[in-house]
């Protein structure tokens, strides 16, 4: 009896994937543990502007810890697409800024961001992309650049110790959503005065710290 075989016909394809999420690992040199700059410190290098950056819950075997240095920052300036900090990851900035340059969820904290005496700098620059914090986050000096547009998504809370510097074309929207926004310095303090707008002001804001606060003009 004769038979037959039939044969599948499968069609495969090649894809290019650019992957742009810069993790954490802390595998770099340990005599530099904790140095954003140091290549090793990251799965696919040290990140640069249009890349995401995340900073895990769990690290590697062998792994020095988190970052909480730049030692060279002219050099490899601490910048990022996007922040994401994983429940029980720490990022201390302290002595160095970051700088990050994406919208949508573009800064995302669930650890614990400790700030020392860095800057967080949101400088998009397109007014018309909404760049959004998540979670609660405790920055020292907070600066929004040129045309970018920050909100505070629900549920967020917003702690400044420090200096909020927004420049006069940028937009800040801390009214849409349910949030809290509070300034909790030790030294006097200047609170941003948004303007009465549909898409501007405080929804719930909290004035403490030993500093004196003074609102600003519009």
């Amino acid at each position: 009896m004769a038979t037959s075989a039939t044969l599948d016909v499968k069609q495969w394809g090649l894809s290019y994937s650019n992957v742009t999420t810069h993790k954490w690992i802390g595998l770099g040199s340990v005599s530099y543990p904790g140095d954003w700059s140091l290549p090793g410190h990251w799965e696919g290098g040290v990140p640069h502007v249009g890349d995401d950056v995340l900073i895990p819950a769990t690290l590697p075997n062998g792994s020095s810890g988190y970052p909480y240095r730049n030692l060279l920052p002219v050099i490899s300036p601490a910048m990022a697409k996007s922040v994401e900090i994983e429940p029980g990851a720490i990022l201390n900035a302290n002595g160095y800024n970051i700088t990050v340059s994406g919208y949508g969820d573009t800064w995302v904290n669930n650890g614990t961001f400790t700030a020392g005496s860095g800057t967080v700098i949101f400088n998009h620059g397109n007014e018309n992309d909404v760049v959004t914090l998540k979670g609660t986050t405790n920055f020292n000096n907070l600066t929004v650049s040129s045309k970018t547009f920050l909100q505070a998504a629900s549920g967020s809370t917003t702690r400044i110790e420090g200096i909020f510097n927004s420049e006069s074309d940028s937009k800040l929207d801390f009214i849409s959503n349910t949030n809290t926004v509070e300034y909790n310095g030790s030294a006097s303090q200047n609170i941003v005065n948004l303007p009465s707008e549909s898409s501007a002001g405080y929804n719930h804001l909290i004035l403490s710290g030993g500093g004196t606060k003074t609102f600003s003009p519009e």
